[in-house]
């Protein structure tokens, strides 16, 4: 399954890395690990980012993410999501 999540980054977050932003929101070391390896995951204002990247306030994020099975640890919680899913008719999401 391939989803795309976005993030607003406000003045709270600004200045974190985007590792530390992803850790904040329930993102585990496994989670991080696998989004690093994949080819344009972590996207800022439609750029390339590393993880070790700042985020300013006001940035767009986006992480995008390539799944077999659903992740349960990644809170979406008071955040605008677009998802979009191609091979797993089980899985619900909700947008906010």
């Amino acid at each position: 399954m391939n989803r795309t999540i976005d993030y607003q980054i406000t003045e709270i977050d600004s200045g974190l890395r985007v590792e530390q932003f992803l850790r904040r929101r329930g993102y585990s070391a496994q989670n991080l690990a696998c989004i690093k390896r994949m080819p344009q995951s972590v996207i800022v204002n439609g750029s390339h980012y590393y993880m070790r990247d700042k985020l300013s306030a006001g940035d767009c994020l986006s992480i995008r993410i390539q799944e077999a099975e659903c992740s349960k640890k990644i809170s979406c919680t008071k955040t605008r999501i677009s998802l979009w899913s191609t091979s797993l008719p089980g899985c619900r999401y909700i947008l906010l």
